[in-house]
This record gives structure tokens, sequence and C-alpha cells, in this order.
């Protein structure tokens, strides 16, 4: 089903929707108006491979919120969201509010301080930097910072190395 990937954090990845619509800086280097019936598919195919674990990554935090009492959340779907800088930290407490049995935060590319986060009800975070020609750095402080605040709040953290 997956394609074996370099992604620290992950074994392998399935995209099954392709193709990218920008919606701020996060997205310089790296979803989309998906119907909600391609969605219950996708959501029924992970709920049926429930040997598998899902996790599923977005920026699309209010489109999130909107679909979460569409969707029936199988224990093997994870879901993140992803936070670039300060700008979208409100993408955090949309998360929140998702009935997942795991929620994650996908602090990459980090591209500025995330001071104080509010972790209530997050499982985990990811932090990296960006990779690729042009990547834009990423302050180890930043990651230290988030680290500290993690261990704070009993949060795994985790530093994805390769996208540093």
């Amino acid at each position: 089903m997956g394609v074996k990937s370099s992604i620290e954090w992950t074994e392998s990845t399935w995209n099954p929707v392709t193709g990218c619509t920008k919606i701020n800086e996060g997205c310089t280097h790296c979803y989309k108006d998906i119907p909600i019936s391609f969605i219950h598919q996708v959501f029924d195919i992970m709920k049926r491979a429930h040997w598998h674990r899902f996790q599923i990554l977005t920026k699309r935090s209010e489109r999130l919120a909107e679909l979460a009492s569409l969707l029936s959340y199988p224990d093997n779907v994870w879901m993140g969201v992803t936070v670039e800088n300060v700008s979208y930290i409100k993408r955090i407490d949309y998360l929140r509010n998702i009935p997942a049995a795991v929620r994650f935060l996908s602090l990459e590319p980090l591209l500025g301080p995330l001071f104080d986060i509010d972790l209530t009800g997050i499982d985990w975070v990811i932090v990296g930097g960006e990779s690729g020609p042009g990547a834009r750095p990423m302050d180890k402080k930043w990651a230290l910072d988030i680290q500290h605040q993690c261990r704070k709040a009993d949060v795994p953290f985790f530093l994805n190395n390769g996208a540093a």
C-alpha cells in the first residue's frame, strides 16, 4: 500500500491525494478541496487496514474541524497539524478537539520560535528544519525550547534530524 519513506518518524507513506495548493509560507518548498465522499472512502480503507497505523498531517486545521463530526476516527488513525511559526499556532486548538486516538504536532519546517505552546491534549511533537535546495535555517535554540516545553508537559518529543 505504502512507499518506503526517508522520513525519520515513519516507515512508509501513502498519499491518496496528490497535488498541492500553497496556503502559507510553510508550503514554499514542499491539500486542497477534497470531497467528503472521497475522505470517507479513505477513512474506510484505513479502518479496514487496522494492522497499519495511519498518521494524517494537515495545515488545513479549519477544514479538519469542519469535518470532525462527519468522520469516525479508528484507533489506528492518528491526526496531526503542521505549525511552522507563531502565526499558525491556532491550528493546535483545532487539533485538540479532534477525536483521534493520537494527536500530534509536526513543527516542521520550523521557521520561527514557538514559546509557551499549550500542549494540553497533544500526544506527540515532531520538530525539524527544512531540507532541499533553498532550505531556510532552523535555529537550534527554537528546537531546544520546544523540547523543554515537551518535557515539562510530559509529551514525547522527536527531533527530525533529516530535515534540519
